[in-house]
């Protein structure tokens, strides 16, 4: 069975965002200022993809903002 590439992300996201809401949310302090643009769910889902694809990371954010832009409509530069 193949699995493709967006499934992986729904997949891979799903997985973070739930730990992160069961063991970070809870204990991370709230700071003053704006709210972040990018949940820190959506960071870590991407840091983990990247280190899957065996790319370099600006091939890898090209990939994304080509292929994943729906899913990330907020996604930071490569310098953020």
């Amino acid at each position: 069975m193949a699995l493709d590439l967006d499934t992986f992300l729904v997949a891979r996201y799903t997985i973070v965002d739930d730990l992160s809401q069961q063991q970070v949310a809870r204990t991370k302090p709230v700071r003053p200022g704006p709210r972040p643009t990018v949940a820190d769910s959506e960071v870590l889902t991407l840091a983990l993809c990247a280190q899957w694809g065996g790319r370099s990371e600006r091939a890898f954010l090209r990939y994304v903002r080509q292929h994943w832009r729906a899913y990330l409509p907020r996604l930071l530069s490569q310098s953020a």
